[in-house]
């Protein structure tokens, strides 16, 4: 459970509604950083919220977008935070 209240391991990536990545991102960086800190899961569970809400944010961010170099550059991003992904749950 983040400290925003969501249970963030139930959750598939891109999955986040607009409240939902609003209460997990308006946590303080230093909370994050403390909920990180407790041991490796821990910070393995904050590293997975923080890639599913880049990964929704980038996929938003990427509607609309015709420019090819643009939309390279955020289909690549989204790989990277996939991979990302599935580092942190090996």
């Amino acid at each position: 459970m983040g400290g925003s209240g969501i249970n963030l391991t139930r959750i598939a990536s891109g999955t986040l509604t607009d409240a939902q990545r609003a209460k997990v991102a308006g946590m303080a960086e230093d909370k994050k950083l403390a909920r990180g800190s407790a041991n490796a899961a821990a910070a393995l569970k904050v590293s997975v919220a923080v890639e599913r809400i880049d990964i929704a944010d980038l996929q938003t961010a990427g509607v609309g977008v015709t420019a090819p170099d643009v939309k390279l550059a955020y289909s690549r991003l989204i790989a990277g935070s996939r991979q990302h992904l599935v580092a942190f749950r090996r």
